[in-house]
């Protein structure tokens, strides 16, 4: 079930990533820096 765990996990930061990119918008600058 380690298999599972990392599945959901990448699920989870996959989804705080595109929430982020929802907060910052699509500048190549900003994607840039961080």
């Amino acid at each position: 079930h380690l298999q599972r765990f990392w599945g959901s996990s990448a699920d989870f930061w996959q989804a705080q990533w595109d929430k982020i990119l929802d907060t910052i918008g699509d500048d190549p600058m900003t994607l840039y820096v961080h």
